[in-house]
C-alpha cells in the first residue's frame, strides 16, 4: 500500500491549523452565541478557549502513540477499542458533509442578499465547495500554496474588519456584564465548540509533518490564540452594537456590516471575507478528512477503493467528499429550519468526538495529572451537551451504520 509522504513544515502547519479552526463559524457564531448565551457570551468564549488548551496537549500526547494519518480515530481506538474506533470515520463524515454545505449556504445567502439574486445562494455554495475539492485533487503542493494564500488574505481582512467595526460608543455594553446563568453558559459552550472544531481534523494531518512532535502542537497553539482573538473581538463588536431583539442568528457579520455603514461597502468586504474564511477552512478539512477516509479504508473500515493514492493524493476519497457535498447542499438549501438543525447537530457531534477522546485518554494513559485535567474537561463537555440530548439520534444512526458495515464485511471474509 502506498504511504502519504511527510511534506509539511511549521509554515505549512500554521495556515492549515488556522483554516481548520476559524472557518465557517466566524460568519455566524458572534450573533448565534450572543442570542444563546446573552450576557454571558464573552465569558463563554473565554471558558471555551481555556478548555481547548489542555485538550490540545491531550491530543498531542495521544498522537505520539498512533500511526500516521489515523489521528483521533487511532487514539480513540487505543482506549475504547475497535468498536468506537471504527465509528469515528462515520461520525466525522456525517458531520463535515453537513457542516460544510451548511456554512457554504450561509455565505451564499450573504451573496444573494447583497445582489438580490436568490439563485446565487446555491451557486455560490457549490463554487466554494468545488474550489476546495479541486485544489486538493491537484495534489499536496497545490493545496499547500492555495492554503497559504487564502489564510494570509483572511487574516488581513479579519484585522481590518475588527478595527473598523469596533464601537466608538455604545449604550449596550451593560448587556455584556456576565449573569453567570448556567443554562445559557452550557448552550453557548456547545455552539462555541463549532469555532474550535479543527483539532481533530489536524490529527489526521499530523503524520504528514516532517517533525510532528514539534510542529504539530506549535502550529495548533499559535492558530488557537489567533482564532480566539478574532472570535472574541467580533463577538464584542457585535454584541455592543446590536440589541438582543434585533439579532439575526446566522447573519452575524453581514448584519454588523450594515450597522457600520449605510452603503454596501462593508457588506461587500464581509462577503469577500466570508468567502476567504470558507476557502481556507474547507481546504483544510478536505485535506484532513480525505486522509481519514484513506486511512480508514486501508484499515478496511471503509471500502478499499478509497485506500488508493494517485500522485501522493487520496483522490477517490476527495471525489467521495465532493459527491456528498453536492447532495447535502441541495437538501439543506430547501429549508432554513433544516439548515439550523444541521448547525446544531454538527456542534453536538464535535463535542461527542471530544468526549470519546477524553474517555479514551483516561483509560489508556496513566499520568494522574493529565487524567485529572481530562476528568474536569469531561464534566464541562457533559454540561454543554445537556440541552441537546434530543439530537443524539443522528450520531446513534451513524454508530449503527459503522457496526453494520463491520459485521457485513466479516460475514463476507
Amino acid at each position: 500500500m502506498s504511504q502519504l509522504k511527510k511534506n509539511l513544515t511549521l509554515s505549512s502547519g500554521i495556515p492549515l491549523a488556522i483554516g481548520s479552526i476559524i472557518g465557517s463559524g466566524v460568519l455566524f457564531l458572534p450573533s448565534l452565541t450572543f442570542a444563546t448565551a446573552k450576557e454571558d457570551v464573552l465569558l463563554v468564549w473565554i471558558i471555551a478557549c481555556m478548555m481547548c488548551v489542555p485538550l490540545l496537549f491531550i491530543f498531542n500526547s495521544m498522537i505520539k502513540d498512533v500511526d500516521s494519518s489515523r489521528g483521533v480515530e487511532g487514539f480513540i481506538t487505543l482506549g475504547l477499542g475497535d468498536r468506537f474506533g471504527r465509528f469515528i470515520p462515520y461520525l466525522l463524515l456525517g458531520t463535515v458533509t453537513i457542516g460544510m454545505p451548511a456554512s457554504a449556504l450561509i455565505v451564499g445567502d450573504f451573496v444573494s442578499s447583497l445582489t438580490g439574486q436568490s439563485a446565487l445562494k446555491i451557486i455560490t455554495a457549490l463554487l466554494i465547495l468545488g474550489s476546495a475539492i479541486f485544489s486538493n485533487y491537484q495534489g499536496v503542493k497545490a493545496g499547500d500554496i492555495f492554503q497559504k494564500i487564502v489564510t494570509f488574505l483572511l487574516i488581513i481582512i479579519s484585522i481590518a474588519f475588527l478595527f473598523f467595526s469596533f464601537p466608538q460608543e455604545s449604550t449596550r455594553l451593560n448587556t455584556l456584564t456576565p449573569n453567570f446563568n448556567l443554562g445559557n453558559i452550557s448552550t453557548g459552550l456547545l455552539l462555541t465548540f463549532w469555532a474550535f472544531a479543527g483539532f481533530e481534523n489536524l490529527t489526521f494531518i499530523a503524520g504528514e509533518f516532517k517533525n510532528p512532535r514539534r510542529d504539530f502542537l506549535l502550529s495548533v497553539i499559535i492558530a488557537l490564540f489567533i482564532c480566539s482573538g478574532i472570535y472574541l473581538g467580533l463577538t464584542y463588536n457585535y454584541a455592543s452594537q446590536i440589541s438582543y431583539n434585533e439579532i439575526e442568528n446566522t447573519q452575524g457579520l453581514f448584519q454588523l456590516a450594515g450597522v457600520m455603514s449605510s452603503s454596501n461597502l462593508w457588506k461587500i468586504i464581509v462577503t469577500v471575507f466570508s468567502v476567504f474564511a470558507l476557502l481556507t477552512n474547507f481546504n483544510s478539512w478536505v485535506w484532513g478528512i480525505s486522509r481519514l477516509i484513506y486511512s480508514s479504508a486501508s484499515e478496511k473500515r471503509l471500502p478499499e477503493i478509497f485506500s488508493k493514492l494517485s500522485n501522493e493524493t487520496p483522490k477517490n476519497a476527495i471525489l467521495l467528499l465532493g459527491f456528498m457535498f453536492l447532495v447535502n447542499t441541495i437538501i439543506l438549501s430547501t429549508s432554513s429550519d433544516l439548515l439550523t438543525l444541521g448547525l446544531k447537530v454538527v456542534s453536538l457531534n464535535f463535542v461527542i468526538i471530544y468526549v470519546l477522546s477524553l474517555l479514551s485518554f483516561l483509560i489508556y494513559k496513566k499520568d494522574m495529572i493529565w487524567r485529572g485535567f481530562s476528568f474536569i474537561l469531561l464534566i464541562g463537555f457533559f454540561i454543554s451537551m445537556k440541552e441537546s440530548i434530543h439530537l443524539l439520534w443522528y450520531p446513534a444512526i451513524l454508530f449503527v451504520l459503522s457496526q453494520s458495515y463491520s459485521i457485513l464485511r466479516s460475514s463476507h471474509a
